[in-house]
C-alpha cells in the first residue's frame, strides 16, 4: 500500500495525517480510494528553544516518511495574514516538515485553503466546522482530537482526488514492481 501524508504545520501543534492509497484496474482505468491509517498531533514544548521545537517536528515528520511507505506529501498553502510573527512561527514549522521531505526524497504538493475546503466540502469558503464534519465523514471517523488533525486529513484527502491519472498509473507501477517476487 502507498500513502499520502498530509501534513498541517505549527510551531505549538502540527497536525499529520497517512492515508493509504489502495489503486485497481477497472477497464483502461486505474481507481484510487483512500483509507484511513492514522492521524496525531506533533506537540511541542512552549518553554523550548526554537531550534529544538523545529528539530522535533523535523524528527517525527521524518519517523512518519520512514515508517511507512509514503509516495506524497501534501501541505496546504500558508497565507500570510494581520499576525505576521505567527506567520513566521508556522512557516518555520513548514520549513522543517519540508526539509524532512526533502530528507527522505518525498514530493510535497501545496493546496490552496479554498481548493482544500472545495474538494472536501464542495465549497471553497466553508468554515473549519464544516471541514472537520465532512472529513469524518469521508473517512468514517469518529472524531479527530483538534482542527490540526482534521486540517491535515482535509489536505491529504485533497492529494489523493487530485492524483492525475499519470500519477495513478505511476504509483501503480511502483506497486506491481514492488509486488513482484
Amino acid at each position: 500500500m502507498t500513502g499520502v501524508l498530509g501534513i498541517d504545520p505549527g510551531i505549538a501543534q502540527t497536525g499529520i495525517a497517512l492515508l493509504t492509497l489502495s489503486l485497481r484496474r477497472e477497464g483502461g482505468v486505474v481507481l484510487c480510494e483512500a483509507k484511513h491509517l492514522l492521524h496525531e498531533t506533533i506537540r511541542t514544548q512552549p518553554n523550548r528553544s526554537l531550534e529544538a521545537r523545529c528539530l522535533h517536528i523535523f524528527t517525527a515528520v521524518r519517523e512518519q516518511l520512514f515508517s511507512h511507505t509514503v509516495t506524497l506529501v501534501a501541505m496546504e498553502e500558508y497565507m500570510i495574514g494581520p499576525y505576521r510573527k505567527t506567520a513566521a512561527l508556522v512557516l518555520q514549522a513548514k520549513g522543517a516538515a519540508l526539509t524532512a521531505c526533502g530528507a527522505a526524497e518525498v514530493p510535497v504538493r501545496m493546496y490552496k485553503p479554498a481548493v482544500i475546503k472545495k474538494i472536501v466540502t464542495g465549497k471553497g469558503n466553508a468554515p473549519k466546522q464544516i471541514v472537520r464534519a465532512s472529513v469524518l465523514e469521508l473517512l468514517g471517523l469518529r472524531s479527530v482530537s483538534n482542527e490540526h488533525e482534521a486540517d491535515a486529513l482535509a489536505v491529504a484527502i485533497t492529494a489523493i482526488r487530485g492524483l492525475s491519472t499519470h500519477d495513478r498509473a505511476r504509483i501503480q507501477a511502483s506497486k506491481e514492481a514492488k509486488d513482484e517476487p
